[in-house]
């Protein structure tokens, strides 16, 4: 939880003061840094929220269905994309998404991650997982991890990264009518 004061000023009075408090994941924090290890040492797995991202172009933010832990991020149209940034920690990671779809066919949404001195390109698959995408709804069981298969491998800094980019798109071939709802990308460590 932040606690941080914020100095209010208006026309002819004087300044006064508001708490503001927001809550996150136990692994996480209001800047999306993603790490390598805790505070005892012990590898982790991060998890980013999808509605974190700071651009959505074409997709909504839905409803959560409960065990998501929050609302979702839904693609409609072959069109849609969201990007989000973060800080990652040095280090070798997998990363994977949590998702439904009602996807016919095997199918994958792009992903691209930017970071000061490298470029990672790649894919993360998605399968069917129930015929309808109805948020808030959609039952545990629904939801799956898809792996992301980056072209170069698994991403490997070197060094601490303070601005990292994430974009992931939905694939040019997937009919409109399709719907994928995303719940979060994972970083996991290795």
């Amino acid at each position: 939880m932040s606690n941080n004061k914020y100095n209010m000023t208006y026309v002819g009075d004087t300044s006064s003061f508001l708490y503001g408090f927001i809550w996150t994941h136990a692994e996480s924090n209001p800047t999306n840094t993603i790490s390598f290890t805790n505070d005892k040492n012990q590898k982790i797995i991060t998890q980013i929220s999808a509605v974190k991202a700071y651009e959505l172009k074409g997709g909504l933010v839905v409803e959560g269905a409960g065990h998501t832990g929050g609302n979702l991020v839904q693609f409609n149209t072959p069109t849609d994309s969201l990007t989000m940034s973060c800080q990652i920690a040095q280090g070798r990671y997998k990363i994977r998404m949590r998702y439904a779809s009602d996807i016919e066919q095997e199918s994958y949404l792009n992903i691209s991650i930017e970071t000061s001195n490298s470029s990672h390109i790649g894919r993360i698959t998605i399968k069917n997982t129930t015929h309808v995408i109805d948020a808030p709804h959609n039952k545990y069981k629904h939801f799956q991890y898809g792996s992301v298969t980056l072209q170069n491998g698994d991403i490997n800094l070197l060094n601490n990264e303070p601005n990292v980019t994430i974009s992931i798109e939905n694939n040019q071939n997937i009919p409109s009518y399709s719907k994928t709802l995303i719940d979060k990308i994972e970083f996991i460590p290795q």
